[in-house]
């Protein structure tokens, strides 16, 4: 169930980002230097 990635951008490079859910804590899932969004859902 991927629900889409937004994109940020930092000088010359484009992050992507997803957001899921609302509460009053904010996680950070950092899966390593180079990852795909979409496929963190398959997992």
């Amino acid at each position: 169930m991927f629900t889409g990635a937004r994109y940020a951008r930092s000088g010359d490079v484009n992050i992507a980002y997803q957001v899921v859910g609302d509460g009053p804590i904010d996680l950070v899932l950092v899966l390593g230097w180079v990852s795909h969004l979409a496929y963190v859902w398959e997992l």
